[in-house]
């Protein structure tokens, strides 16, 4: 129960109790005269020995956080929590269903509502969004692509089971594009539909669907880029193709759970560092390295840091920014690079603009090699920069056969490789 005093104040209604790896870390309200959630850390909460934003909202004993920007509407804390706009017209369109119209749906509501099916450590819970106890359901790939298609269409699902699992996979999701929460096996084209991970000997993957031949083209160009990244030495989530009914989907490894399952702290560079990193300009990339520092990640998550930059000024990707670069928090307090985001938004744009006379520049346009490499001698000790730079050149010389074994079709590949800076 709610007992903090600056939330019994008449402006503040929807509170929100926040509970990460089973405890409570404090509470959310949602003001009506200001139109953002406030929070307050939980006493309890001083007992944990680090701290899950360091910077942008460290541990202050009754001292309320409110958004860093107005347009976030939430505390930094939160932001990376927030459902995408998929997710977020699937919940909106449940609370629609199962309650009377309101003037506005708060993202205190939102996140309330999707309560422990969440991206990251954090489980929220109201009173008035009581958690239903929901058993894992085994689901054909096929049945679960069927549904969706009668979502995204705008129609019912065959049933209302077909549609609550739709809706239990893809609420919590994130990313701008559709997705859903799955787990499964590697032999097999079931998949569970099990947040909270209560199945033993699962992988828990972020199911990117194609509704066409074309959406099915771009999943394959995807995962080449995966591969390329990988090729280069950099770490990203595993992915794999599925096909079912002639197209292919895409399964992404969750960056926010580990081998085990368990939950991982996982935060933007944008979140933790206070909105402060927001941009690929020079300065500001030196930032994202100082944030590293701080956080006292080690040596080998600084050289993957320039890595992924390179890698995306290399391919014209979409910027780098702090949006894009995760770090993970771990149970012990150790603080982590995490593995780089998949290249799904880029695919659908260079699939998008295949054939296009002129593309819009993207990526880090403003930066030559020399100035990169310049990032990477003052930023990181005793480092040659030139020597991944080779790698990457190394790399992108096998793009073709990367493309091909991935299923790309030879016109999308023809299509990226025209935009690659490295060769």
């Amino acid at each position: 129960m709610i007992d903090l005093e600056s939330f019994k104040q008449a402006d503040l209604i929807c509170p929100v109790t926040v509970s990460a790896w089973g405890s409570v870390i404090g509470y959310l309200a949602w003001s009506k005269r200001r139109q953002c959630a406030l929070f307050e850390y939980a006493q309890s909460h001083g007992e944990m020995r680090y701290q899950l934003s360091p910077f942008a909202m460290p541990r202050v004993p009754k001292h309320i956080y409110r958004p860093a920007l107005p347009c976030h509407l939430v505390p930094p804390l939160f932001t990376d929590s927030l459902p995408g706009p998929f997710a977020r017209y699937l919940v909106d369109s449940e609370l629609l269903r199962r309650s009377p119209p309101q003037d506005t749906i708060t993202p205190l509501d939102r996140l309330a509502w999707i309560g422990s099916r969440t991206t990251g450590v954090f489980e929220f819970s109201s009173s008035a969004f009581p958690q239903s106890a929901a058993q894992p359901a085994l689901l054909d790939l096929p049945d679960l692509i069927g549904g969706y298609k009668a979502v995204a269409s705008g129609d019912s699902p065959a049933n209302d089971h077909l549609r609550d699992l739709v809706l239990f996979a893809g609420c919590g999701v994130t990313s701008d594009l559709p997705a859903f929460m799955v787990s499964t096996d590697e032999s097999s084209s079931k998949v569970f539909i099990d947040q909270d991970g209560a199945i033993e000997n699962q992988t828990h993957w972020l199911l990117s669907p194609s509704l066409s031949a074309s959406s099915s083209e771009t999943k394959s160009l995807q995962v080449a880029y995966s591969k390329l990244a990988e090729a280069a030495g950099i770490r990203i989530a595993k992915q794999r193709l599925i096909q079912a009914d002639g197209l292919s989907h895409c399964f992404t490894q969750r960056i926010d759970r580990d081998d085990a399952g368990n939950r991982v702290h996982l935060q933007s560079l944008s979140a933790i560092g206070r909105s402060r990193v927001s941009s690929s300009k020079p300065d500001t990339l030196k930032e994202h390295f100082g944030l590293l520092r701080s956080l006292r990640a080690v040596r080998a998550d600084q050289l993957q840091l320039f890595r992924q930059i390179l890698f995306s000024w290399a391919i014209q990707a979409t910027p780098d920014s702090s949006q894009s670069i995760m770090v993970t928090l771990a149970k012990n307090g150790q603080w982590a690079l995490a593995p780089a985001n998949d290249f799904e938004a880029f695919a659908e744009y260079v699939a998008r603009n295949a054939e296009a006379y002129a593309w819009q520049r993207q990526g880090l346009p403003d930066l030559s090699y020399h100035q990169l490499i310049k990032l990477g001698r003052e930023q990181i000790p005793r480092f040659k920069p030139e020597g991944v730079f080779d790698e990457l050149k190394s790399a992108m010389s096998q793009w073709h056969h990367i493309a091909e074994a991935c299923g790309v079709p030879e016109r999308l590949a023809d299509a990226a490789r025209k935009r690659f800076r490295a060769t």
